[in-house]
């Protein structure tokens, strides 16, 4: 993160204030997965990328979702992992470089009377993707985090027009449930 701050942002003293915003953000939405019993989606991927806000197009969308206490926590590191990614070989790390996070809450395939919870995010306008060789740390702990968190799965697509990964869940009481006013 430091190095692409610094690579948009070459004035020290507008280094120094845009760095700080992004790690301020960071802590913020760390501290927002890890102590809260119930936290808005919405909210925590506002937080998580608002860092990224000033330099690229980021678009959030998804119903009224509220997470509970470890799903939160996993999903911010994920979405961490992703964006930490996304700014060393991805969308993030190129001006005009375009990220859309969304949700939604669908029919389960493998039983219509249940629901699947869909997390999808999708980047553009950033360098050719390039599949890995290997399945790295990054990738391992997703899967792990997610699956040991609330049951659900982790897929990537390698497009070369942008990285997509899709998270897909039961939605269940381990995972959140659809907020209410």
């Amino acid at each position: 993160m430091a190095t692409l701050t610094q690579r948009n942002h070459p004035d020290p003293a507008e280094f120094q204030k845009v760095l700080g915003a992004r790690l301020v953000m960071m802590k913020r939405a760390q501290g927002l997965a890890m102590t809260a019993l119930q936290t808005d989606l919405a909210d925590l991927m506002k937080e998580i990328l608002a860092p990224y806000t000033a330099d690229h197009l980021v678009q959030i969308s998804g119903p009224a979702f509220t997470l509970i206490g470890e799903a939160a926590s996993a999903i911010a590191l994920v979405t961490h992992e992703l964006a930490t990614n996304a700014t060393k070989y991805g969308a993030l790390s190129r001006l005009g470089g375009e990220l859309e996070v969304s949700w939604s809450i669908l029919p389960s395939q493998a039983n219509p009377k249940e629901f699947e919870f869909r997390f999808v995010w999708l980047e553009r306008n950033g360098p050719a993707v390039i599949p890995p060789s290997r399945r790295g740390y990054g990738t391992v702990m997703m899967n792990g985090t997610v699956r040991n968190s609330f049951g659900g799965s982790v897929a990537f697509d390698y497009d070369p027009k942008g990285l997509k990964c899709e998270i897909s869940a039961p939605l269940t009481s381990r995972l959140g449930h659809i907020a209410t006013s």
